[in-house]
Order: C-alpha cells, then structure tokens, then sequence
C-alpha cells in the first residue's frame, strides 16, 4: 500500500510537471506571436507600400498637378494668402504668423520636372489611408530666395515629394507634404 501512495504521489507530480511545461511552452509559443505580430503591427502602423493603398490614385489628374504648380506659382506672385489655401492639414501651419516668413522668403520657383509617381511611390505614411484620394509627385526645382541664412539648404536645386489629398470626392486637391528627398533618375 505505501509502495502505491508514492507510485501515485510520484505519478500526479508527473503530470503536474507535465502540465506546467506545457504551459510554460504554450505562454512562450504566445509571447513569439505575439512579439512577432507587434512587429509587424508596428511597421504596419506607420508606413506602407502601393499595393495595400486602394486610395492612391494612378490615372493622371490635371487638377492634382495643378495644386502644385499653383501653389509655387503664388508665392513667385507673391499671393500668400492663395498659396496657403491650396495645403493640407499637415503643412497648414506653413500660414501662421511666426511661420509665413518661409513661404515669402521664395523669391522664384521654377519647375524643371514634375512627375506622377503615383504607381510607384515608395513608401507612404499609413495615416493617408484616411483621405479620399492621394497622388505621389516628384518634382525637381530650382530656388531662389531673399534670405540665404533663413534656409540655408533651400536655394538652388531641390528633389521634393508631395503627397497630396483629396478629403472626399468633391474636394479639392490639397499638398499634404513638400519634403526633400533624393534624385530620381
């Protein structure tokens, strides 16, 4: 009987131990997943590529060109006010009293190249999926400015990408962003 009770004793901490290694592995089987579902999570977040935008749009838009043609053709005008209204949420403050000095510091704008990238944008903030429509550009332009030290990197040639937006389908075409970036060939 006593040879029973351990048998059983040790048995039961068998499966105790059994039962807690199993555990044990099915947690970390989780955390792997879950650590690798945060990755990819995290990526997801912030950026992503063409083919997982439906709202990027590929056919040529005359409009959406023009936005931007316009936009720089104000500040060589000088009409700042009308250059203001044609940016997007995210370059809107670009019009507020401690930041218009940049906008009138271009004294002339003038385009080399401007170009659909629409289908082959790179990669683009996930942020934009919330607009209506997007179109990608590059343009290649050449700047002059009134004041050299204000934006010491702005005159002469610049490589800029605009994302622009269209916040549903009867607005207009805004510039969202004017970044610098480099060459396309």
């Amino acid at each position: 009987m006593k040879h029973l009770i351990i048998g059983v004793m040790i048995l039961s901490s068998l499966l105790v131990f059994s039962a807690c290694s199993t555990t044990t592995k099915t947690n970390t089987e989780k955390k792997v997943t879950l650590n690798q579902e945060q990755k990819s999570t995290s990526v997801k977040a912030t950026e992503t590529s063409r083919s997982q935008k439906s709202n990027i749009i590929i056919s040529s838009d005359p409009k959406a060109k023009e936005t931007i043609v316009n936009f720089y053709q104000y500040l060589n005008e000088q009409k700042y006010h009308e250059a203001i209204k044609l940016l997007g949420p995210q370059l809107q403050f670009e019009g507020n009293p401690d930041n218009i000095k940049y906008l009138k510091n271009y004294k002339k704008a003038t385009f080399l190249e401007l170009k659909d990238i629409s289908d082959n944008p790179g990669l683009i903030d996930n942020g934009y999926s919330n607009y209506y429509a997007i179109k990608i550009y590059y343009g290649k332009i050449n700047v002059e400015v009134r004041d050299r030290n204000l934006v010491p990197t702005l005159e002469g040639m610049n490589y800029r990408k605009f994302i622009l937006i269209k916040k549903d389908k009867t607005s207009p075409w805004l510039i969202d962003t004017d970044e610098a970036t480099p060459p396309i060939k």
